[in-house]
């Protein structure tokens, strides 16, 4: 039995729990949580929360910058976007798997906000010291 709820669907399981980190970055800020997901709830999260993230694999196609991966509007710059960054190690295995999107601002406070991710602030890495 695992120790903590899935944070899917709110319940412990049998066995082992994997684990989901998104990452979403703005300007120098970044927004962040890790989640535990079961191996049921995965393809359900990835189809409420990835429909439009793309798995990177080695041989990946190149990326359409400009969709948001939440409302699919294409009307943006690739600067208005903020790039998402999913790695989740999930799966009877447990192999690593990473995921990118875009989100619009608007799209972007909404998955903030449903993951409850917590915000880091950031700063240059290349600052003086």
């Amino acid at each position: 039995m695992s120790w903590y709820p899935c944070d899917f669907h709110g319940k412990r399981v049998d066995g082992k729990l994997g684990s989901v980190y998104p990452s979403l970055v703005r300007g120098v800020d970044r927004f962040n949580r890790h989640l535990r997901v079961c191996d049921e709830c995965w393809p359900g999260f990835l189809s409420v929360y990835g429909e439009r993230w793309v798995e990177m694999l080695v041989d990946s196609e190149p990326l359409d910058p400009v969709v948001c991966a939440a409302c699919g509007q294409s009307s943006f710059s690739p600067s208005q976007l903020d790039p998402l960054f999913v790695t989740a190690f999930v799966g009877p295995h447990r192999e690593r798997s990473d995921w990118f999107g875009r989100y619009c601002p608007a799209c972007g406070d909404g998955l903030i906000e449903s993951l409850s991710l917590g915000r880091k602030e950031g700063g240059s890495p290349l600052r003086a010291a």
